[in-house]
């Protein structure tokens, strides 16, 4: 294995433990506010993905790409990607909840998941943060 496919397992690695951590905090968010403050789930998903993602942003910043040029930059690309999310998370959860009748928490299980590999990871690696040459 090069050097090059290590570094970026490693940097793979911890921006899933970034993201592992973000979702806990976004699901926690999300139940405790539909559980406890008796949201509706599809407003809790908006305000659970704000919470994940201002964790998740400032995780990645420091830790997963150690990249902490251009703050106002990454802050709008990572505004610009976060939304494209939101908006996944939230249209796909309500969509599986109200057309298939699942509930919000297993359809939540499954939209980030697919959110995070197929748009989130991507975007964040190669525009968000950048890794200058």
């Amino acid at each position: 294995m090069t050097l090059a496919m290590k570094n970026h397992l490693l940097v793979f690695s911890k921006t899933q433990v970034a993201a592992a951590l973000a979702t806990a905090l976004d699901v926690f968010t999300l139940w405790s506010l539909v559980e406890w403050g008796q949201i509706h789930y599809s407003v809790a998903v908006v305000l659970g993905a704000f919470v994940g993602g201002v964790f998740n942003f400032l995780a990645n910043r420091f830790w997963s790409f150690q990249v902490q040029l251009q703050w106002l930059s990454q802050i709008r690309r990572y505004a610009t990607v976060w939304g494209g999310s939101l908006f996944w998370n939230t249209f796909l959860v309500v969509f599986l909840t109200e057309f298939f009748d699942w509930n919000y928490l297993w359809a939540k299980a499954i939209v980030v998941g697919v959110v995070a590999l197929a748009w989130n990871y991507p975007l964040q690696r190669y525009w968000v943060f950048k890794i200058p040459n």
